[in-house]
């Protein structure tokens, strides 16, 4: 029987204004700024893009699974990592954040170095948990 993981907290930048009391912040950038091959990606408010979790897509291409935009590619540079941040999101009026990982393999147990996220200030909008909350569907691209 294979052994159930559950998917590790994801720490924040150092710098972004939507962290509240109980979240991870990494350390520093430093083993970011090491790396020669980083990707910055959307983070989407969930990957099955069907219904809204707290933020609303208007511009889906599919309400399905959607690949989560690349924003950046290449060294771990700050600045070029902060740069990321646009507002708009790819796929809705509101960008929730983004997520910086080292492009190339890592082990699970080191997770919380090659991995760390951006959210916008008050990024959750709802008041109740969007699996207790009644379906609200995102919408197609017109």
């Amino acid at each position: 029987m294979v052994e159930r993981v559950k998917y590790p907290r994801t720490p924040h930048l150092p710098w972004p204004p939507g962290i509240s009391g109980d979240d991870i912040l990494l350390d520093s950038l430093q083993h970011l700024e090491k790396l020669n091959d980083v990707v910055v990606t959307e983070k989407l408010d969930g990957e099955y893009m069907f219904a809204r979790h707290s933020i609303f897509y208007n511009r889906c291409k599919k309400l399905d699974l959607e690949p989560a935009p690349v924003l950046y590619r290449g060294q771990g540079d700050e600045a070029q990592i902060r740069a990321c941040w646009r507002n708009v999101s790819s796929y809705g009026d509101e960008q929730e954040g983004y997520v910086v990982r080292n492009a190339g393999a890592f082990l699970f147990a080191e997770f919380k170095k090659p991995v760390a996220k951006y959210v916008r200030a008050d990024h959750v909008t709802t008041t109740k948990h969007w699996k207790r909350a009644a379906v609200v569907a995102n919408q197609l691209v017109k």
